[in-house]
């Protein structure tokens, strides 16, 4: 057997081996065609849709917002900015955009964009306050951009579908945040068996009786009519409205004599 005394060069070595460009025989192309069906890929994926209230002027609205990590600013649709009763406040620069898939390839132009802060459906926590520029015909109601993953330090795990955010040292999936509602026959039920706990009633009876006995002229009954007196008990004066007002002239340190001169004045 003989020696190789050198390597061969990094150009010339083979680094895989692969099939040929078709099977060549029927085993081969079922074969084929099964190794294709289980590492094929999915043709889309469901979107990340974060169901959170927006706050305004008006009542909270609940929003269906689309994170994506694709896109650069926070959208959101003009008709949601008017029914929230928003602002519109104006951008010193327009912003133009595009689409990818465009017809007239002509980009539209931004000039305006409100503030929003997302709240959670159970109103236990409450997000940054953001920047949302203000898009006539978008197709959802709002698009959580990447200025709202940044601000929010939100990690996305798209294999798991979480995004995950850090609140009061919680981390929360918002993808998994559903609003609890409880029936209202168990809220009736708690008030109800609140009201008969008779654990504080001693308590409060004797700081009733306490109250009464320290003020009782507050607390005795108003006499009748005829047994009110009939002669002033005292006599209020009141000032003069038209009287006028005497000025006065109060000491202060020099340093701060030009500063309250502006106050006054």
């Amino acid at each position: 057997m003989e020696e190789i005394s050198e390597l061969p060069s990094a150009s010339s070595l083979v680094a895989a081996l692969f099939p040929k460009s078709g099977p060549s025989s029927l085993d081969d192309e079922q074969s084929f065609d099964s190794s294709m069906s289980l590492v094929s890929p999915p043709l889309k994926c469901d979107h990340f849709m974060w169901k959170c209230l927006l706050d305004g002027p008006t009542d909270p609205l609940p929003v269906n917002a689309l994170i994506d990590s694709g896109a650069h600013m926070v959208l959101i649709r003009s008709a949601l900015v008017c029914k929230l009763g928003l602002p519109r406040l104006p951008l010193e620069t327009p912003e133009l955009v595009n689409v990818a898939i465009n017809v007239t390839n002509a980009p539209s132009s931004i000039t305006h964009y409100t503030q929003i802060a997302p709240t959670s459906l159970s109103c236990t926590f409450q997000l940054k306050l953001l920047h949302a520029v203000i898009i006539d015909n978008l197709s959802v109601p709002l698009i959580l951009g990447l200025p709202f993953l940044v601000t929010n330090s939100v990690s996305c795990n798209y294999a798991c579908r979480e995004c995950n955010v850090t609140v009061h040292d919680h981390t929360i999936n918002l993808l998994g945040q559903v609003c609890q509602h409880y029936p209202s026959s168990d809220v009736l039920a708690s008030i109800h068996e609140r009201a008969l706990e008779q654990t504080d009633n001693d308590r409060f009876s004797e700081l009733e009786t306490e109250m009464h006995e320290k003020f009782h002229t507050v607390f005795e009954p108003l006499p009748h009519v005829d047994e009110l007196p009939t002669e002033p008990v005292a006599q209020i004066w009141l000032k003069d409205p038209n009287m006028p007002l005497k000025t006065r002239n109060y000491p202060c340190l020099r340093k701060w004599k030009e500063a309250w001169h502006m106050l006054i004045q």
